[in-house]
């Protein structure tokens, strides 16, 4: 698990491809983020909707995430296809600690 300092930003990156298909970039239907805080509050964004995620390419999607709070955070990238089956998960987890000056 990475950690980080408290106030620190960081850019979480999604990556979607096709397994059946040499694992070529794909862009679901529909690309969702939920970024769970140490404090356990959980909020989900969708791209299209929510100006927080930001598509960089074909399949590539990013978040820029504060940390605001120490503790561990949680980020978990979905996509959806036009009948509204997930096709791709991926979670990644941070740590964010308080910085103590010495």
């Amino acid at each position: 698990m990475a950690s980080y300092d408290i106030g620190n930003k960081i850019r979480m990156t999604g990556t979607f491809t096709d397994p059946l298909d040499s694992d070529a970039a794909v862009d679901p239907s529909s690309v969702y983020c939920s970024v769970r805080t140490p404090g356990n509050v959980t909020t989900t964004y969708q791209n299209g909707v929510d100006s927080e995620i930001t598509k960089s390419s074909t399949g590539i999607y990013y978040l820029d995430l504060a940390l605001n709070d120490d503790g561990d955070w949680y980020v978990r990238w979905w996509g959806k296809d036009s009948g509204g089956v997930v096709s791709v998960a991926e979670e990644v987890a941070v740590k964010c600690v308080a910085h103590i000056a010495v």
